[in-house]
Order: structure tokens, then C-alpha cells, then sequence
């Protein structure tokens, strides 16, 4: 029987990641790699971080079907409209609902892709579906007139990369049972697809045995404690904890920000997977620290 957890993450369009000043005391020493040969040696891979529309194609015994992380699966071009009448009655908007359509139709169209699903649901299961974000022009939030990029969100991306409807970009950490390099192959010219892995920097190496020691001198008990008498001492240590973390995501940063962007001239940033050395490490992201800049600058903070 499939395990609750691995049911839930393979059903999720999805995956809440967690930022290094985020994890808890336990998480950032696995990802230090405290007590192993490894210790003070944050190692892994990059993907490019994305933040357009969760999206999904897929096919199972039913046939070809898509559908957003707020949907079920929708069959048939129109059924994201029938969905949203019957939920919102008189109140839905059917433009939002028809560039959800119209998503749909332009992945049915594909037969290329519809051939891949089918064929590859055979082999794993009798379904299978490729996850992502799906970046639908249309929806597009600001096109500069000077560049013609567009902005999704907060981060501006060159059309060139896209199709005459947007690009479709398959997560390579939720896609394990594809070959995330054939995916792109199976774009058209309305939706091209590609994935998140960097052309540059994919390899992630970082220095971090003064963190590591640092980390060694926290107290986990001291962290825990429910105590009056012990809360001067929790507060240092958490003090010393919060250093630890600061000081590891900045040195993330400085080495993500060398990684070329994908898109564009801009990236929201990056997401730190655990590499063979240490599989049990969290996996984290690394925000581009222009990103917030960007998007207030952009008259809209979605950070928080």
C-alpha cells in the first residue's frame, strides 16, 4: 500500500518549500549534515524557482485530462466553465474560467503530447501526468513596452522562451518518472514546454563548517523549554540560532546569484535539492534578494 505522505506528494500540484530562516532547529542540522563526514558541507542541486499557475496534464483511464490546484480533472474544453457556474452561480467571471478552457484546448491539441501520456500511463500504472507551472500569457500581469517582457507575478520573463500562448514549465523534483530533457520535446507552437534545472550552476557546493560549529553550541533543550527560569537562556539560544541561519542563507544566495536566469534577465530565485550525500536534507529556497525589491517597486508585494 502506498504511503500517506507519498500519496500527498504525488498528488499535490504544489510542494510547500521552506526557506532556510524558516526550519526548525532539527531540519537545520541535517542540512548542515552535523555528526556525519559530510558536517559543514551543504551540497545538492539547483532548479529555478517558478511562481505562475500550478498546472497539470495528465492521462489515465479515462483519457486526457488537465486541471489546476484548484480544480478536479477537467475532461473537455468548457468543463473549467461548467465548473465555475456551478460553484459561483451568477457571480462567475467566464473570462477567468476560459483562459483556464483554453489552456485545455491547446493541450489536447498537442497529439504529440496526448501519444506521450498515453503511451507512458501504460508503463506506470495505468496514469500518468506531468506537474508544473504554467505560464499563460494572456494572464500575464505587466508586458513592458520597451523589452516585451512580461511579468508573472513578480518577475519578468523574455516571450521569446514561450509559445504564442505561454510555456508550460515541468518541476524536475515532481516529475521523477519522467525524463524532464524528452518533456521539452513535446511543446508546440502555442505552449512550449520546458524544465526548471539551470543551463549554468546546477551543482551546488557550499562551505559551511562555521555554521555547523556554531549550530553544535545550540541547545535543543534549552530551545523546547516551557520553563520561566530557562527563558533568558531560550532567548540566547535562539538568538544563536537565528545567527546560524542568517549566516548560511547569505552565503546560498551569494552562490545562487551566479546561476544565469532561464527566461530572462530576472528570477524569483532558486530551490536547493538534497544531493546523494546527504538525502535526508530538507530541501529549501533561496530567494533572489531583488525579487522583493522588484515586486514592491512593481506596486504589489506577494512575499509575505
Amino acid at each position: 500500500m502506498i504511503r500517506f505522505q507519498t500519496f500527498i506528494a504525488e498528488a499535490a500540484l504544489r510542494q510547500g518549500i521552506s526557506h532556510v530562516k524558516d526550519l526548525k532547529h532539527e531540519h537545520l542540522g541535517t542540512l548542515l549534515g552535523v555528526g556525519t563526514k559530510h558536517e559543514g558541507h551543504v551540497q545538492g542541486h539547483a532548479s529555478e524557482k517558478t511562481d505562475a499557475m500550478a498546472f497539470e496534464v495528465g492521462h489515465d483511464q479515462h483519457g486526457f485530462y488537465s486541471r489546476t490546484s484548484h480544480s478536479d480533472k477537467m475532461r473537455h474544453t468548457g468543463d473549467y466553465g461548467k465548473a465555475a457556474k456551478a460553484k459561483f452561480g451568477p457571480t462567475h467571471n467566464p473570462a477567468i474560467s476560459g483562459h483556464f478552457d483554453a489552456m485545455h484546448h491547446s493541450f489536447h491539441k498537442n497529439k504529440e503530447l496526448r501519444s506521450y501520456l498515453e503511451n507512458h500511463a501504460k508503463h506506470h500504472g495505468g496514469e500518468s501526468s506531468i506537474r508544473g507551472e504554467m505560464f499563460h500569457l494572456p494572464q500575464a500581469a505587466h508586458k513592458d513596452p520597451k523589452s516585451g517582457h512580461v511579468t508573472f507575478v513578480g518577475t519578468a520573463y523574455d516571450p521569446k522562451h514561450m509559445g504564442k500562448e505561454g510555456m508550460f514549465v515541468a518541476h524536475a523534483g515532481m516529475n521523477q518518472k519522467h525524463n524532464v530533457h524528452h518533456l521539452t520535446t513535446l511543446g508546440d507552437r502555442n505552449i512550449k514546454i520546458h524544465h526548471d534545472i539551470p543551463e549554468t550552476g546546477h551543482k551546488v557546493s557550499v562551505d559551511a563548517s562555521a555554521e555547523a560549529e556554531k549550530y553544535k553550541e545550540i541547545n535543543p533543550k534549552i530551545l523546547k523549554s516551557r520553563k520561566q527560569a530557562d527563558a533568558p537562556e531560550k532567548a540566547r539560544h535562539k538568538k544563536m540560532l537565528d545567527s546560524v541561519k542568517s549566516s548560511l542563507d547569505k552565503k546560498l544566495r551569494a552562490h545562487m546569484s551566479t546561476i544565469k536566469p532561464k527566461w530572462g534577465n530576472e528570477t524569483e530565485g532558486h530551490v536547493l535539492h538534497p544531493s546523494q550525500h546527504n538525502p535526508s536534507a530538507p530541501r529549501i529556497k533561496v530567494v533572489d534578494p531583488r525579487f522583493k525589491q522588484r515586486k514592491q517597486e512593481r506596486g504589489k508585494d506577494y512575499t509575505k
